[in-house]
């Protein structure tokens, strides 16, 4: 009854609104109408504020039967004992008493700051010391799962660019941070934590699964298998990466992406849950000028698999978290794996929330535009078969030993930290943006059917060189298929923004600059990348002449003969398959 009260209280506020709207209209000047409209918008806005704050209260009750409450002991597990190699124990480090739990080690130099006495270790990189909520036993864990009314996984919006909104809020009250320093940020962090720094892999690896490398661990596949003896029990790296299965998405929501980086620290068979939840957070939530990344931890979530209550505890005692911001999901979304049979095993993910302007309350179970991933930390223990665990089926085995296996999206954390409203304005893509400009006229941000296209155009202009960098030429199968179509892409865009010159090669060279800090190998190459993108573009730009002159020829002499269908054979003969297939 309540709620349906207040709802009549929103209607009415509306026509209210409505009425007075129509009034200043008609006897305002224009200044008069713009301040009278703003006042029955805030009259408005706190009506609708009262009704949403008593539906929430009216809801409680029926939340409260929808929440399920996991509250089991907090079970360590360690490494097995395989391969010869000792117990965890009897293998100290350098300056840890023999027997203590392996762990980050302290914090050097400004920012570093104890854990309060009471949780009885040290977290490095904690931006400030708060008090921690505890629940009635150390040993047990509360933890929230999303009421089923409110659904699951992706928002309601999908993921969709936010349309005439501000800058979103800061994740920290620092300075922002170019992308390349936040990788090598990231890799000394993990250095100075005992990694061994390792360089990115090339796109392309002997992996008859995989057309492209598609995440951070792919390099290191075979040493999670026990194929072969890792040369080190950690690792870190920044890998570049590309996924195209949401190549439709590109330009279209905040996060997606064909070429991007994945930072990410490994352990094999060293630590495991806790020592990756440590050293995440640590990172994360110390101060810039500590070396740190500088998030507000208020504003972390973090979800859990669902049947990995071990995994909510550790984040509970370890980062202080509340439980209403620690989250249960299935397998779809806490389970990862490669797509294809390998190493796997359940996940936890960290989200950052950019606030109530980007969607709604109640964590990533509801919304994934405003609640944005930047980090998930897979403990690697299982091997998928032909069906993967994220759909219910079971692991076909164990893997070796324990491992870990974490990303972070530094385009991503890249947004966010320079204050941005998604990836393509970051640093290191809004110059591809900006060369577009200039060639069309157009401005970005003006028409969102031309910010879509200016979006796609960095995108893939990225993926493009940074494939060609690494040996892809395009053709029109597998790979090479997938690079022609990436380009060709780029081609048709540019045309929907009026240009029809060639342009890839312009492209190629902005790239380079913001990229070659990282990556210098694509300046060595230069030379070759700007000329295979020469040359396809030269010939897409022949076939669509060709192909516009045959249809033209076509139309004319269906429309001579009294039709208005343009017959099958012809249609076919205006564009050959290459053509029509990257289209």
């Amino acid at each position: 009854m309540k709620r349906v009260f207040w709802l009549g209280v929103g209607v009415a506020a509306g026509v209210a609104l409505s009425r007075k709207v129509g009034e200043t209209a008609r006897q305002a000047t224009p200044a008069g109408l713009a301040s009278n409209v703003g006042d029955a918008v805030r009259e408005l806005a706190g009506a609708l504020g009262a009704f949403g704050a008593d539906v929430r209260a009216g809801m409680s009750e029926r939340e409260q039967e929808l929440n399920q409450i996991v509250e089991r002991p907090v079970t360590r597990t360690r490494p097995p004992e395989t391969g010869g190699r000792p117990p965890q124990a009897a293998r100290p480090q350098a300056g840890r008493p023999q027997g203590e739990r392996p762990g980050p080690r302290p914090a050097q130099g400004a920012g570093a700051r104890p854990r309060p006495a009471s949780a009885g270790r040290e977290l490095r990189g904690r931006r400030a010391e708060r008090a921690r909520p505890r629940t009635s036993s150390p040993s047990a864990v509360v933890v929230l799962t999303a009421p089923a009314s409110l659904g699951r996984g992706r928002s309601e919006r999908g993921n969709a660019l936010p349309a005439g909104r501000g800058r979103p809020p800061p994740p920290c009250e620092e300075a922002p941070v170019e992308t390349h320093e936040i990788s090598k940020r990231f890799l000394d962090y993990f250095e100075g934590h005992d990694h061994t720094r390792v360089p990115s892999a090339s796109l392309i690896l002997d992996d008859p699964t995989l057309l492209f490398v598609n995440a951070g661990m792919v390099q290191f596949k075979p040493y999670f298998l026990g194929e072969v003896p890792p040369p080190y029990p950690r690792a870190t790296s920044v890998q570049k990466c590309v996924r195209t299965g949401d190549i439709d998405e590109v330009g279209k929501t905040t996060r997606h992406n064909t070429f991007f980086q994945m930072a990410g620290n490994f352990s094999f068979g060293d630590y495991f849950k806790e020592g990756a939840i440590e050293r995440a957070w640590g990172l994360l939530t110390s101060a810039q000028d500590a070396g740190g990344l500088g998030f507000d931890p208020e504003r972390l979530w973090v979800t859990v698999y669902e049947h990995d209550a071990e995994a909510a505890g550790l984040w509970r005692e370890i980062t202080g978290i509340p439980s209403e911001r620690i989250q249960v999901r299935d397998g779809k979304d806490n389970y990862w794996d490669m797509g294809v049979p390998g190493p796997g095993g359940p996940c936890s993910e960290i989200y950052y929330d950019r606030g109530p302007e980007y969607g709604r309350d109640g964590g990533p179970v509801v919304d994934e535009d405003r609640y944005l991933e930047i980090w998930n930390l897979v403990f690697m223990q299982d091997i998928r078969g032909d069906q993967s665990p994220k759909l219910g089926h079971p692991p076909v085995g164990e893997l070796p030993q324990k491992n870990i296996d974490t990303g972070m999206g530094i385009e991503r954390v890249a947004f966010l930290l320079q204050g941005v409203d998604n990836v393509y304005e970051t640093d290191l893509v809004r110059p591809v943006i900006q060369r577009a400009e200039e060639f069309s006229g157009r401005r970005y941000g003006a028409d969102h059917a031309d910010d879509v296209r200016f979006r796609v155009i960095a995108d893939h202009a990225r993926s493009g060189a940074m494939l060609i960098g690494d040996g892809v030429t395009p053709g029109n199968e597998a790979r090479g298929y997938v690079l022609r179509r990436l380009l060709r892409r780029i081609v048709r865009a540019m045309r929907l923004l009026g240009v029809h010159e060639p342009v890839l090669p312009e492209f190629a060279t902005v790239v380079r600059d913001a990229m070659a800090p990282s990556y210098p190998e694509i300046a060595r190459d230069f030379d070759r990348i700007s000329d295979v993108m020469r040359q396809e573009e030269e010939t897409f730009l022949a076939t669509l002449t060709s192909g516009s002159r045959i249809f033209d020829l076509a139309a004319a002499e269906t429309k001579r003969s009294g039709g208005s269908i343009l017959a099958g054979d012809k249609r076919s003969s205006c564009t050959t398959p290459t053509a029509s297939r990257s289209t």
